[in-house]
């Protein structure tokens, strides 16, 4: 092998890229993961290796899947000792399905705070014990469309729950969803009611709050966003968005329970 001629080792998975390391990195591995993962990561692209960088990000992302992981077992193990839940997710309408689906989401997607909050919940409702079948498969459905939204979209589904168990929106008349996005938005504390009109189309899709109307005889796909009005009452919340909040708090109660 001449001078301008080098081999690169290609570990075959994490274990092996930590075992190159230092074995007296090991104990800090231990005490402190995240700081050495981040130093670990930083040396990867401080190589210019594309190849380390690659495994640099595998291991991170395994790391934090294995917090996911392990964060889910803590809650469900207790809710089990609680009572709250079966030892066996199979002997229930969709339990199983909703217990694969959700590991699957943790594997492969890793969500974010939010979203993993709202899935577990969800979650809950399906499997939780002293429900009959027909709530089940209710719940499940609700499971399938928090499947679908961002936390962005969460985020908001919450500020109309405030909203509407605040009594905020009383009036039966219609208002400009601009006006009704700025209250949104104000309370969300972004103050970006553009933002806000965005994320409502997708809670409009999936039936959580009520659809906005267009002024006069144009169709609301016709129509641009300023034109179109909406109905405040209950601050559009429905009665599907009422279940899906009321689902998200009772799993924030047993949990902190």
């Amino acid at each position: 092998m001449t001078d301008r001629e080098s081999y690169i080792l290609k570990p075959k998975d994490a274990a092996l890229i930590v075992k190159l390391q230092d074995p007296t990195e090991l104990q800090r591995l231990m005490e402190n993961p995240i700081q050495v993962i981040a130093e670990v990561v930083s040396g990867y692209f401080a190589s210019g290796n594309g190849y380390l960088a690659q495994a640099g990000f595998r291991i991170v992302q395994g790391a934090f899947k294995a917090g996911l992981f392990e964060q889910l077992d803590r809650e469900l193990s207790e809710l089990r000792k609680r009572g709250k839940l079966p030892d066996d997710f199979s002997g229930n309408k969709n339990g199983y399905k909703s217990w694969i689906e959700l590991l699957s989401i943790l594997d492969e997607e890793i969500p974010d705070e939010d979203r993993l909050e709202a899935l577990k919940a969800m979650f809950f409702a399906v499997n939780k014990v002293g429900i009959d079948d027909r709530q089940r498969v209710l719940n499940y459905q609700l499971f399938q469309i928090t499947k679908r939204l961002t936390s962005g979209e969460l985020l908001l589904m919450k500020a109309v729950y405030e909203a509407y168990r605040n009594s905020e929106f009383s009036g039966t008349g219609q208002m400009y969803l601009e006006g009704w996005a700025r209250s949104m938005s104000s309370r969300l504390g972004h103050g970006l009611a553009s933002l806000v009109v965005r994320d409502s189309n997708a809670l409009e899709q999936q039936g959580l709050i009520n659809a906005r109307l267009a002024v006069g005889n144009m169709p609301v796909a016709a129509s641009a966003a300023s034109d179109h009005m909406v109905n405040p009452a209950q601050a559009r919340i429905t009665d599907l968005g009422i279940r899906f909040c009321e689902n998200l708090q009772t799993y924030q109660i047993e949990k902190s329970q």
